[in-house]
C-alpha cells in the first residue's frame, strides 16, 4: 500500500469486524447492562440530547469536535465503534486494555484533522443500520417520521444515549449524523426535548468539497479494510459504495445517479444538494415544534463570525456559557475557511451549480 495511504491497524480491524459479527450476543448483553446502570440512568437532563449534523463537508465535523468540550455533553469517540452496544462497559474496559501507544493521524478525509482513538466521532449509524435494514437502500424511502413506530429500537437507543453520556460523566448525549437530518421528527418524539444543529455550507464551495471527498474514499477503500470500515460506520455518501438518500422522491434520485455516471457529476451533486435542504427546510416550515428545536448554521458563519455563531448554538442548546469559555476562545482563534483546495469548477459546471442551487441557497441566505 502506498505511504499515503490510510491505514487501519490490524488489531483494530480484526477485533471490530469479530465485535460485529457477534453483535446479536452483546446487543441481548445491552439490557444486562442497563439493569445494573438502571439508578444511574434517572438524571432527566440524560433527556435533552444535542445533534449535530445535515449533509457532509458542512462543518459537522468542527461543530461536533467544538461542542464536545463542552463539559455538559458526552459523545462518542473512535473507539467505540467496535463496540457500540454496551458504551458503559466499553468505556469502563478499554482504558485498563495494553493497546498499543498511538500517534494523531490525519483522518480519511485527508483534510488536515488529525484523530486518535480518543476523538469524536459519528458512530451512532451503526447502531441505527442494526435495526433499519433499508437505511441506504436507494430504491426506498429512508425517511423516518413521528409516525415511525419500532419499539425494540426505541428501548434500545433510548438507554444507549444515556449510557454513552454516563459513561462519559456526562449530563447529556451529543451525537454527530448527518443522515438524521431525514429522522429529526422520529427523534424528537423519541427526546422531546432533544436540540438539533443543522450545519450547511455556500453550494459552490460544498460541492467542490463533497467531489474531493468522493475521490479520496474512493481511492482509500481500494483496502479491503477500509472498505470494511467505512460500510460498518454506514459512509455511503461517498466513494465506492456512494448512494442517495431517498426521501421520496425515486425520480430525483435516479436522475442524480445518471448524471454522476453520464460525466455531469457537478450538476449531479448540484440538484442532491438542493434536493437535500429543501427537504429539511420544508420540515421546519410545516412543523413549529420542530423548527423551534432545529438551529441552521452556516459554515461561513461559524468560520468568519465565530464568537456570535458559537453563542448562538450554545443558547439554542440550552448550554451554560461559563464553562465553555475557555473552548470558545480556542475556537474563535481556530475556526477558518479553509484554503488548502479552491474549487476549480468550468464555466458550465458553476451554470449548472447555479442553475441546480439557486432557490435553494436563496432559502439559506445565501
Amino acid at each position: 500500500m502506498a505511504a499515503n495511504k490510510y491505514r487501519v491497524p490490524a488489531y483494530a480491524y480484526y477485533l471490530t469486524k469479530a465485535l460485529h459479527i457477534t453483535a446479536p450476543l452483546w446487543i441481548g448483553l445491552s439490557q444486562v447492562e442497563t439493569a445494573l446502570l438502571r439508578r444511574k440512568l434517572t438524571n432527566p437532563e440524560f433527556e435533552r440530547p444535542v445533534y449535530v449534523g445535515a449533509m457532509p463537508r458542512s462543518g459537522s465535523t468542527i461543530t461536533l469536535e467544538m461542542l464536545s468540550e463542552h463539559p455538559d455533553l458526552g459523545t462518542n469517540f473512535y473507539r467505540d465503534l467496535p463496540m457500540p452496544w454496551l458504551p458503559y462497559f466499553w468505556n469502563w474496559l478499554v482504558p485498563r486494555l495494553p493497546l498499543p501507544a498511538e500517534q494523531p493521524t490525519e483522518r480519511i478525509h485527508k483534510d488536515r484533522l488529525l484523530v486518535t482513538n480518543d476523538s469524536p466521532e459519528a458512530v451512532e449509524e451503526v447502531v441505527w443500520m442494526r435495526f433499519f435494514s433499508d437505511l441506504h437502500n436507494e430504491a426506498v424511502n429512508n425517511a423516518l417520521d413521528g409516525s415511525v413506530s419500532y419499539p425494540r429500537f426505541e428501548r434500545f437507543y433510548e438507554q444507549y444515549v444515556k449510557k454513552l453520556a454516563l459513561s462519559r460523566g456526562a449530563k447529556r448525549y451529543l451525537a454527530k449524523n448527518n443522515y438524521n437530518a431525514t429522522r429529526l421528527k422520529y427523534i424528537q418524539r423519541l427526546f422531546p426535548q432533544a436540540r438539533f444543529v443543522l450545519t450547511a455550507r455556500h453550494p459552490l464551495n460544498h460541492i467542490a468539497s463533497l467531489m474531493k471527498q468522493d475521490r479520496v474514499l474512493a481511492q482509500e477503500q481500494q483496502s479491503s479494510q477500509v472498505h470494511f470500515m467505512t460500510r460498518l460506520m454506514g459512509h455511503y455518501e461517498f466513494g465506492q459504495d456512494r448512494r442517495c438518500v431517498n426521501v421520496g422522491d425515486e425520480a430525483l434520485v435516479a436522475e442524480v445517479n445518471r448524471l454522476w455516471r453520464g460525466g455531469r457529476a457537478v450538476r449531479g451533486w448540484g440538484l442532491y444538494w438542493s434536493h437535500t435542504y429543501d427537504h429539511l427546510l420544508d420540515q421546519l416550515e410545516a412543523d413549529a415544534e420542530l423548527r423551534q428545536a432545529c438551529l441552521v448554521v452556516r459554515y461561513e458563519d461559524l468560520c468568519q463570525r465565530s464568537g456570535e455563531t458559537i453563542d448562538r448554538i450554545l443558547a439554542h442548546c440550552n448550554l451554560p456559557a461559563a464553562p465553555f469559555a475557555a473552548a470558545r476562545a480556542k475556537y474563535v482563534q481556530k475556526l477558518e475557511l479553509p484554503d488548502y483546495y479552491q474549487p476549480d469548477f468550468s464555466d458550465q459546471e458553476r451554470q449548472d451549480i447555479a442553475e441546480t442551487t439557486q432557490a435553494t441557497a436563496a432559502r439559506l441566505g445565501y
